[in-house]
């Protein structure tokens, strides 16, 4: 790992994002390398015992990551480190933020100190808001995402309704070409990494794109939408998706989902 960012978000499973963490804490501070890390110099050993001076952790206390922890980080952040080369502060459950707590770390984000990183852990990005993710850099850190593949024409309809917005016709025409479909669900999840990809592009994010192939679409609705919009979508896909597993009524699911795409 270089070209070290001043702010991270790594989404995952938290035993996956806390490996990530001390990654980019050890590469941050290593002696011996300026290009990654060693793993046996005196500060990649500390850091990974988690004895190192400059290596803060901050976990939500209760339900919530308050603002007073936050601030206490900001105000140690414009400090110098104390036995290594930069400041690493990693955030625990970050969705878990207070509204109120990342409104006070988003100017930090934008006029970072040069000797701070922050690092922010969690399983959902949902609850972020997306002045902060525009500030961080996204890894993900999840399970490998399924590949889905349709006949060109159907993906080509997909793409019209949703990008060009176009006529009822239409719309009642591909529905009902969706309805005929052995697996309805894996529309659904195509949805998903195709929006998940649209949030990558506009967070500039190093994580590999999923739909490469569609990587010309992608753009198209990254150029459309702002980072709330597509993580509404993303929510939207997603709880159709719990509501098809949980109902079993995929066309219902499907059609309000498609819905709400097309408004």
């Amino acid at each position: 790992m270089h070209d070290l960012f001043h702010a991270y978000i790594l989404l995952g499973p938290l035993e996956e994002t806390q490996k990530e963490a001390i990654k980019i804490a050890k590469t941050a501070n290593c002696l011996e390398k300026n290009d990654g890390f060693c793993d046996y110099c005196k500060n990649c050993v500390k850091i990974e015992k988690g004895v190192f001076a400059d290596l803060v952790e901050v976990k939500p206390e209760g339900s919530s990551v308050k603002i007073e922890s936050i601030r206490d980080i900001i105000f140690d952040s414009y400090l110098s480190p104390v036995e290594g080369k930069k400041k690493v502060y990693v955030i625990y459950e970050a969705d878990k933020m207070t509204l109120e707590a990342q409104n006070s770390i988003l100017k930090t984000l934008e006029e970072p100190p040069s000797q701070s990183i922050f690092i922010l852990l969690s399983e959902n990005i949902k609850n972020i808001i997306p002045t902060v993710i525009s500030r961080c850099r996204v890894i993900e850190r999840a399970k490998p995402f399924k590949k889905y593949t349709f006949d060109k024409d159907f993906v080509d309809k997909l793409f019209k309704v949703i990008i060009e917005k176009s006529l009822p016709y239409e719309k009642l025409d591909f529905f009902n070409q969706i309805t005929n479909l052995d697996d309805k669900e894996a529309v659904l999840e195509f949805l998903s990494t195709l929006y998940r990809d649209v949030l990558v592009a506009k967070t500039n994010s190093k994580v590999k794109i999923v739909n490469e192939e569609y990587q010309d679409v992608i753009k198209n609705i990254a150029n459309r939408l702002c980072i709330e919009e597509v993580l509404k979508i993303m929510d939207k896909i997603n709880k159709t998706i719990e509501y098809v597993k949980s109902r079993g009524n995929e066309n219902i699911g499907l059609f309000n989902l498609l819905l709400a795409l097309w408004r």
